[in-house]
């Protein structure tokens, strides 16, 4: 059985350059500092959405 090989992987550099770009020359550290912050947010945000929802289907079942 041969080894597998990502063919994206193997070109980077020779023939091929990678598919995502960063643009931001001087405003890297503020932009990077959004990121984060967003991630958080949506981490947050979303875990809280989470229980909330796991919460009420706990209270639905119990009252069935």
């Amino acid at each position: 059985m041969g080894q597998k090989v990502n063919p994206v992987g193997l070109r980077i550099g020779i023939i091929r350059d990678w598919e995502s770009k960063w643009y931001a020359d001087k405003d890297f550290g503020d932009l990077l500092m959004e990121d984060v912050k967003i991630r958080e947010f949506l981490k947050n945000s979303l875990k809280t959405l989470l229980f909330l929802t796991l919460k009420s289907n706990v209270r639905l079942t119990a009252l069935t």
